[in-house]
C-alpha cells in the first residue's frame, strides 16, 4: 500500500446525498481533514422524490438543524422558487419547493469549495481495519483500486447498498434511476458482521408541463411575501452569485374519482403474478386505502421541478406499474386527460442497516468510528436525514478533537445545550436509553 499525504484523512464520508453533505461540510467546517466520496460527482444532494420541504411535521426538524449551524437551511432558502404558509390548529409553518437542479449544483459548488473538504466521484467497494488499537485506522477502498486511510468513516450510501428499480416488469440493478448501485460493498458489510433488511421507497412520476390543462387544475398559489423569520437569521452568501426566481403558483391540485382510479389499478393486477404485484403497489393503493377528499375524490399535488424546466413532480403518485399503465391511471385525473409522463415512477428496494447495531449517537456497535447516516439506516424524509448526517458528523467531531483545540468550554456548553434541546426519537436512533449529551461529555473527559 503505497500512501501519500494526498490519501490520509481524518473522517471520510461515503455518499453525498443529503446526510453525507450535511456531514462533510461540518466535519471539515470544525477543523478535519475530510474526504467525501460520492457515486456521481454531478449530483450531490440531488432530489429524488418531491423538490418540497418543511411543512407543519418538518419545518421543526430544519429549525433545529439551523440551530446547530447546518447547511440545508442555506440551500433551500438561496434555491427556493416558491413557498406557502400552513395552519394547523395553532401551528404555523412554512413548506417550500426549491428548483431540484440548482439545489444539487449548490451543495456542489459548496463541496468543492469548502476549507478541509475534498470531493472526489468513485464507487467504494470495502472499507479495512488497519489498527484494532481504541483509535481504530480505516482504509477505504475503492472499486478502481484506490485507496484512502482515516481515522474515522460515516457511511451515508443512502438506498444504493445491494438496491434495484423496477415498474412494471422492468427491473434495473440501481440506487436510483440512471446510477449504478453498490453491490460491493454491501456484501463486503455483510462479511463484516453487520446484518441489513430489504425496504422499499416509492419516487412519482413527472409529466411534461406543456400538456396539462390548467383551467380544470386547482392553482396554489405561492406567498407574494417572503419575508420568512425562519430565514432571517440567514446572511446573504456573497460568493454564490444566484438569483432566485419565484413561481407564481405553489403548486397545482387535480382530483379524479376514487372508484375510477382502484378499478384502474385493480385492472392491472391481471398482468403480474402476486408476489410481483405486491411490490409493484404501495400499500396504501393496494389496499384502497386512499387519501380522499370531499365526494370521494382522490387528489394528487402536481409540484413544479425548477424554473427552467419544464416537468413537473406529481407527489402522492405512488405505484410502479408499467409506463403504459401509469399513463392509463394518470389520464383519468382532471386536467391530466392529455398529460404526458416524461419519467415513469418507480421502487427502488435497497439494503438498510438493522437499528440494533447503531448506539444512540448512530455509532456502529461493531467498530469504533464508524457511523452509519440518512436513509441507509431506512427510508427518512429530506429533513430528517438531513438531521442525521449533520449529527454525526459533529459527534465523529467531538469524539476525534478530544484535545480542544478548536472549541472552548463555552463552545462545548452551548453545543451541549443545543444537542439537549434537539435530539428526538424520532430523528436519531435510540437504542440504549441514554442521553447523546452524557455520551459525548464522557467522551471528552475520557
Amino acid at each position: 500500500m503505497n500512501n501519500n499525504k494526498y490519501d490520509l484523512y481524518d473522517v471520510i464520508v461515503i455518499g453525498s446525498g443529503l446526510a453525507g453533505s450535511e456531514a462533510a461540510i461540518i466535519s471539515a467546517a470544525l477543523g478535519n481533514k475530510t474526504l467525501a466520496i460520492n457515486i456521481s460527482a454531478d449530483n450531490p444532494s440531488v432530489l429524488k422524490q418531491t423538490p418540497e420541504f418543511g411543512g407543519i411535521i418538518n419545518q421543526s426538524i430544519l429549525s433545529k438543524i439551523n440551530s446547530l449551524g447546518g447547511f440545508i437551511s442555506t440551500a433551500i432558502y438561496k434555491n427556493k422558487i416558491a413557498q406557502k404558509s400552513q395552519k394547523d390548529k395553532n401551528t404555523f409553518a412554512t413548506s417550500y419547493i426549491t428548483d431540484k437542479r440548482k439545489y444539487s449544483l449548490f451543495y456542489k459548488y459548496y463541496l468543492e469549495n469548502q476549507a478541509n473538504l475534498d470531493f472526489r466521484q468513485g464507487l467504494v467497494a470495502s472499507i479495512e481495519v488497519l489498527s484494532e488499537d481504541n483509535n481504530k485506522n480505516y482504509c477505504v477502498n475503492l472499486e478502481d483500486g484506490s485507496q484512502f486511510i482515516c481515522k474515522a468513516v460515516i457511511i451515508s450510501v443512502g438506498t444504493f447498498l445491494d438496491a434495484k428499480i423496477f415498474w412494471g416488469n422492468n427491473e434495473v440493478r440501481a440506487g436510483r434511476h440512471g446510477e449504478v448501485n453498490s453491490e460491493k460493498f454491501s456484501k463486503s458489510l455483510k462479511s463484516s458482521g453487520y446484518v441489513f433488511k430489504k425496504e422499499k421507497i416509492f419516487i412519482g412520476p413527472c409529466v411534461d408541463k406543456k400538456t396539462l390543462n390548467f383551467r380544470k387544475l386547482k392553482k396554489i398559489k405561492s406567498d407574494e411575501n417572503y419575508n420568512d423569520i425562519y430565514f432571517n437569521k440567514l446572511e446573504s452568501l456573497k460568493d454564490f452569485n444566484q438569483s432566485i426566481i419565484y413561481q407564481k403558483y405553489y403548486s397545482f391540485k387535480s382530483q379524479a374519482l376514487k372508484s375510477e382510479i382502484v378499478e384502474a389499478v385493480k385492472e392491472s393486477s391481471k398482468n403480474y403474478k402476486k408476489a410481483v404485484y405486491e411490490k409493484l403497489v404501495e400499500n396504501d393503493w393496494n389496499n384502497s386505502k386512499l387519501k380522499t377528499c370531499k365526494n370521494d375524490d382522490l387528489e394528487i399535488e402536481l409540484q413544479p421541478e425548477g424554473d427552467l424546466t419544464g416537468e413537473i413532480y406529481l407527489n402522492n403518485f405512488n405505484f410502479a406499474l408499467s409506463g403504459g399503465e401509469q399513463q392509463t391511471v394518470l389520464n383519468k385525473f382532471h386536467g391530466l386527460e392529455n398529460a404526458l409522463i416524461t419519467r415513469p415512477g418507480y421502487c427502488i428496494e435497497y439494503d438498510a442497516l438493522e437499528g440494533k447495531l447503531l448506539n444512540i449517537n448512530m455509532e456502529s456497535s461493531l467498530h469504533k468510528n464508524i457511523y452509519f447516516a440518512g436513509e441507509v439506516n431506512g427510508p427518512a424524509s429530506y429533513e430528517t436525514a438531513a438531521l442525521q448526517g449533520l449529527m454525526a458528523g459533529m459527534t465523529v467531531s467531538l469524539n476525534l478533537l478530544k484535545n480542544r483545540q478548536l472549541l472552548t468550554n463555552t463552545d462545548f456548553k452551548y453545543l451541549f445545550n443545543l444537542l439537549e434541546q434537539t435530539i428526538r426519537e424520532d430523528c436519531i436512533l435510540d437504542r440504549s436509553g441514554k442521553n447523546l449529551k452524557e455520551i459525548i461529555l464522557q467522551k471528552i473527559i475520557n
